[in-house]
């Protein structure tokens, strides 16, 4: 974890406990974009001399579509692209920055998310607000890949570097996948994390549990509970289809693009 991270959390959350001398403080911090990008991106006399600080910016993926992100140079000849998981700001990515502290490192957002979004629509805005993502733009994984491919083209334009690595989580396992297959020379290797396979097992999942879209690790019972009542999993899913204006059983299929990978 980056130490002004630390720092922040011990000061104004509350620290927890400590074990294994590690210190463990309440990591709603990591949900706060607004305060986790103003840590990231503000120098600090306490910073060490080999950090620095990210710096802001924005790819133009096309006249109705931006992506942004924040870069983290170090010097390195090896650039890190980090993708977080569906309704995840680029902010909450933080604890990799520090967990690599050699590499140049891209943190950024998918369309619909973070901050800098602001939704048109009427959908979008109560989405955005209730959900963390603007429903009407989010294609879950059908055109992401634009952002990483759009992403990872500005940087290399920007650098000759001699290896580039990504770190796909969740939503981004997939959209690393499909990247890759379309533009084999996008990485040199992938970790990806939590990845699912199909979008419609996905979705089917989510009626039976509706909170973990929310909440994909845990969910709720009271989600659970709802969700096996047949009618009420049938209107879940019309909502959802609706919402993001898709045929859930029309949508990616991610072992397509596993099964293309060129990379370890």
């Amino acid at each position: 974890m980056p130490e002004y991270v630390l720092e922040h959390a011990k000061k104004d959350f509350g620290q927890l406990s400590r074990e294994f001398n590690g210190t463990f403080f309440n990591t709603k911090i990591l949900k706060n974009s607004k305060v986790m990008r103003t840590l990231m991106t503000t120098p600090s006399r306490k910073l060490r001399a080999s950090a620095t600080c990210g710096q802001l910016g924005s790819t133009k993926i096309d006249k109705n579509l931006t992506a942004y992100w924040t870069y983290f140079n170090r010097g390195s000849d090896t650039l890190l692209l980090v993708g977080g998981g569906l309704a995840n700001d680029r902010d909450i990515l933080a604890p990799f920055v520090a967990m690599f502290p050699t590499y140049d490192i891209v943190l950024f957002d998918y369309r619909g998310h973070g901050l800098n979004h602001k939704p048109r629509s009427l959908k979008g805005k109560v989405t955005k607000r209730y959900t963390g993502i603007d429903c009407s733009v989010v294609t879950l994984c059908n055109k992401e890949e634009e952002e990483v491919l759009s992403v990872l083209s500005e940087f290399k334009n920007r650098k000759n570097y001699k290896n580039t690595f990504g770190i796909g989580l969740c939503y981004s396992a997939v959209t690393f996948a499909k990247a890759q297959a379309v533009c084999p020379n996008s990485f040199d290797k992938l970790i990806f994390d939590g990845s699912w396979p199909m979008l419609k097992e996905l979705t089917q999942k989510f009626c039976k549990d509706p909170k973990l879209f929310l909440d994909p690790q845990r969910g709720s019972t009271t989600g659970r509970l709802f969700g096996r009542i047949p009618p009420l999993r049938w209107l879940f899913r019309i909502i959802g289809e609706w919402l993001f204006g898709m045929k859930f059983d029309k949508g990616i299929n991610a072992l397509e693009s596993f099964a293309k990978l060129n990379v370890p």
